[in-house]
């Protein structure tokens, strides 16, 4: 019998990332944002897409993308998982990669989502397609989205459980500002809009504009971290300085009584304090996350003006 929808090649994703390091080099000239401000792997040499079904991306399809790709970004992907299912489902022209890291109160999925659907800027057609398949195409750009995800403790990469901002919002008129920020975060903005106001909810620590690229994103219904890059301390690091700052943002919506902000306030005593009904960042913390968010700039010059990109800088 036949395995369902090309099962027999997750065996095959599964050894090539397993055989990949992050001491690898990314062969890419930078990471840039282009004129949508999507964020996309500029490779130093062009690769060739194959051609992916319009339906969606089946396994034997992601097989034979990530064995094109994990030669150009190999320290990327190094050390993920593949999932199965693509979470969210509906991006489904894209492979999601996985990786957890352990917090004290909160655990973290690392999700970076590869896009191959082809579109007028992907690339130069190869081979054309038709009705069933999208084009195949050389590019020098791979579209992704890295991010960090705050998950419930426990569990796997391919069955995580956010924790989720929204659940049980209550808001009441004539209430605090604290409560204003509930009720403007989540009934009057969009999904881009809640990013920019994620933002700048913790005051100026960030170097990039956050209405240009939000450091902080409103993605799997909760406030996760963009990591364009992983050059600087990795995941852990990553991890250790946003579970501070996630713990704030959380009881700003879901209130300080609540088991997660509790067990914060105890894992973070350094970080993170609370005064009149309210989780604050203690001075220290601060000037900590603006140190690391300062590893972050936008560059741009004439040629990349003519194109309408942003090179997101680290260091």
């Amino acid at each position: 019998m036949k395995a369902k929808a090309g099962t027999e090649s997750i065996p095959g994703i599964i050894n090539l990332l397993r055989a990949l390091k992050t001491e690898q080099v990314n062969d890419i000239c930078g990471i840039f944002l282009d004129e949508t401000l999507r964020e996309f792997f500029c490779l130093n040499t062009p690769v060739v897409i194959p051609a992916i079904p319009v339906s969606s991306i089946k396994h034997n399809n992601a097989a034979d993308i990530l064995n094109v790709i994990s030669r150009v970004i190999p320290a990327f992907m190094a050390g993920h998982s593949y999932l199965e299912k693509r979470n969210p489902v509906s991006e489904e022209h894209s492979i999601h990669l996985a990786c957890r890291a352990r917090g004290k109160a909160v655990d973290f999925i690392h999700m970076l989502r590869l896009d191959f659907k082809f579109s007028s800027n992907s690339g130069t057609i190869v081979k054309k397609g038709d009705s069933n398949t999208f084009p195949s195409y050389s590019t020098e750009r791979i579209y992704f989205k890295s991010r960090l995800v705050p998950v419930c403790r426990g569990g796997t990469a391919d069955g995580f459980e956010s924790v989720k901002l929204r659940e049980s919002v209550r808001v009441e008129a004539g209430n605090s500002d604290r409560r204003l920020f509930t009720s403007v975060l989540f009934d009057d903005f969009s999904s881009r809009e809640i990013s920019t106001e994620l933002s700048r909810k913790p005051g100026d620590i960030f170097k990039v504009p956050v209405t240009i690229y939000p450091m902080l994103v409103y993605d799997y219904f909760t406030a996760c971290l963009n990591v364009p890059g992983l050059e600087y301390g990795g995941l852990a690091e990553a991890a250790a300085v946003f579970e501070p700052l996630f713990i704030s943002l959380f009881s700003d919506v879901r209130g300080c009584d609540h088991s997660l902000v509790i067990e914060g306030l105890e894992a973070w005593p350094d970080c993170i304090s609370s005064s009149d009904g309210g989780v604050f960042l203690k001075p220290e913390f601060t000037r900590i996350l603006k140190s690391y968010f300062s590893r972050y700039s936008l560059f741009t010059d004439d040629d990349l003006l003519l194109r309408g990109w942003k090179k997101i800088i680290f260091g």
